[in-house]
């Protein structure tokens, strides 16, 4: 267990003022890199777990994190993460979580979508992305990396009958951005 804490340069930043961030990812270089990253951000505590699931499970009950970084694939087993969302749900309902994942599947972007995950971040975009991901789900919204958005919201038979800006609305929406905005 990996855990970095972030805090403003005089030391005054509470627990309470933080975001709290459990990284479960089976990769140590990966899960230490994204520890890392969001050390630098005085919004953050980051703490990261080997997706060992009693071990996980058990530091996300008694961590309660505001977001947790989920991998889907762990030690060659793609039902890893999958297999984890049924006790975080119980466990932590007010905990949002963003899929990084090295995968990117449609199935897999659009099985999150379903199962109410409320945001997904490919592994190679994870340090341009996991930021703007991290403060909007953190808020109560959704943050679709781009890249994967348009996988699920390619014009299918049942956006087929939109019009060109109700796809676009339909699209964005995924960006979690205001009604006004869209």
């Amino acid at each position: 267990v990996m855990r970095m804490k972030a805090g403003d340069k005089d030391g005054d930043k509470s627990r309470k003022d933080t975001i709290r961030i459990v990284v479960i990812d089976n990769d140590d270089i990966v899960c230490s890199a994204i520890c890392s990253d969001l050390e630098k951000d005085d919004r953050f505590e980051a703490i990261g777990v080997n997706p060992d699931k009693e071990a996980a499970l058990e530091r996300v009950k008694r961590e309660q994190p505001h977001v947790i970084l989920l991998d889907l694939m762990w030690n060659n087993q793609l039902r890893g993460g999958w297999n984890l969302l049924p006790e975080i749900s119980k466990d932590c309902p007010h905990t949002a979580v963003i899929i990084v994942s090295a995968r990117a599947e449609l199935a897999d972007v659009s099985e999150a979508w379903r199962k109410g995950i409320a945001g997904y971040v490919p592994k190679r975009q994870w340090q341009e992305e996991l930021t703007e991901a991290i403060l909007a789900v953190s808020k109560g919204g959704s943050f679709f990396s781009p890249s994967v958005g348009k996988r699920v919201w390619k014009p299918s038979k049942e956006t087929e009958s939109l019009n060109p800006r109700e796809r676009e609305a339909y699209y964005l929406s995924v960006r979690d951005l205001s009604s006004q905005a869209i």
